[in-house]
């Protein structure tokens, strides 16, 4: 909330900010999941009128009250820059460059949310198996300790410039995104074109789905032990980080995806 809206760190989880986004990321995940609805099996049903679409009405009436709800986030952010607040947002970003990108309130007030709801659930949830494997594995967290030591010191958080002299920090969190991935089946995607893959035809509109699982476990890549939590095995004999693994973006993993990544998060952050 902090990085997109500008406010203070929240300090109660049941903070009814925090609450209600959450709710809504709850029922965003929840949506994306395969089959969520029966429209997606019997796709004629999407020209039923709306009495006769449940699930249409769920999302129009997801869509207008969430919408109050980051609208007034987003208005929120505003109103403190123009009282002459000056706390750096995602948010604030936004409302600099509102105009320049011909990006209305709304629109802003969304992009802030998805960049929300991409950023919290996955962070979270990859923080705790952070901190299992930590628990499972405290010759790794000594290591990495020991590592941060000698590179930052105790007195001052690390920097970007320390990023190159962390190999071992770097390998640990590669290896806890292939160990466990927030998003095991990743998110389902639909063909723009008609594509082929491995002498299968695959027609446009087809909804993919890339077990991420597997492909993050497979042991003629990673090695016959690809299921056990092995930091080490993305680095050379001289401690340095191994090239990545082919087809991976340079990440050694799949688990942040296949396409393009979040372009309108980067643009707000320039």
């Amino acid at each position: 909330m902090s990085i997109i809206y500008g406010l203070p760190p929240l300090k109660d989880s049941d903070d009814p900010r925090i609450l209600l986004v959450n709710r809504f990321v709850e029922r965003a995940l929840a949506a994306a999941a395969p089959g969520a609805f029966l429209v997606e099996y019997f796709t004629w049903m999407e020209h039923l009128p709306r009495w006769m679409s449940p699930w249409r009405r769920y999302a129009e009436d997801c869509f207008s009250r969430d919408s109050i709800m980051f609208e007034k986030l987003f208005s929120d952010t505003k109103h403190k820059i123009e009282a002459g607040d000056a706390t750096d947002s995602v948010a604030a970003k936004l409302i600099e460059d509102q105009r320049t990108r011909n990006l209305t309130d709304k629109d802003s007030a969304w992009i802030s949310a998805t960049v929300y709801s991409a950023g919290a659930e996955t962070s979270s949830g990859q923080l705790a198996w952070f901190i299992l494997a930590m628990v499972l594995h405290p010759e790794a967290q000594e290591r990495a300790q020991d590592e941060i030591d000698s590179v930052v010191g105790r007195d001052r958080l690390p920097t970007f410039q320390d990023y190159e002299q962390l190999p071992y920090v770097r390998a640990l969190v590669k290896e806890v995104m292939r160990w466990r991935g927030v998003s095991p089946l990743g998110i389902p995607h639909r063909l723009c074109q008609d594509d082929w893959y491995n002498g299968h035809f695959l027609p446009k509109d087809t909804t993919c789905i890339v077990n991420s699982w597997q492909l993050n476990h497979d042991p003629d890549v990673y090695g016959p032990d690809a299921d056990d939590f092995r930091p080490g095995r993305h680095l050379d004999e001289s401690g340095k980080l191994m090239p990545p693994t082919p087809e991976t973006k340079d990440e050694s993993h799949v688990s942040y995806g296949f396409g393009r990544r979040w372009a309108v998060f980067s643009l707000s952050l320039r």
